[in-house]
């Protein structure tokens, strides 16, 4: 990883790829369902067969790209998170932060961020999962982000 600021945090290409598989295989099970009645009432012709795959690749497709800019950058200031390629204005300042932890949540490693209000902000980037969901350097992902706020956490107190 570099060490310029500021760092982005992105979901792998592989779990990119996980994502927009599992979303197109749900969205192929919704539509399989009225397809299912048509075929047991025999009133199903070869044209709706095509609504599957088709359901199946605009799922997978928009869950592609919505997905690939998720993530979070972490610069000087905090921890800023990022969703579908906009910049949320909310972030958690490093000085507001009394704990970063790894927890297993729903088959995944994620990061955890405890703040000073009580609140607890579960990052959905960097994670490690299993499968396509695995990311070989979440550790080192994990790493850096408790590495800036032990250095940075004091640092914004000092100066303000």
């Amino acid at each position: 990883m570099s060490t310029a600021l500021p760092i982005r945090l992105r979901p792998t290409g592989r779990q990119i790829v996980a994502r927009s598989v599992r979303a197109g295989l749900m969205t192929a099970a919704l539509l399989a369902l009225p397809i299912i009645v048509l075929a047991a009432a025999a009133e199903l012709e070869w044209v709706e067969l095509i609504v599957l795959p088709t359901g199946f690749l605009v799922a997978a497709v928009a869950s592609a790209s919505w997905t690939r800019g998720d993530g979070i950058d972490l610069d000087e200031s905090g921890v800023h998170p990022v969703l579908s390629g906009k910049q949320r204005r909310e972030y958690a300042p490093w000085h507001h932060i009394i704990d970063i932890r790894a927890e297993r949540r729903a088959g995944r490693t994620v990061p955890v961020i405890y703040l000073e209000s009580g609140k607890v902000w579960r990052l959905r980037v960097p994670y490690d999962g299993i499968g396509l969901g695995a990311d070989a350097h979440f550790d080192e992902k994990l790493s850096t982000l408790r590495n800036m706020w032990d250095t940075y956490r004091s640092w914004q107190r000092s100066a303000s």
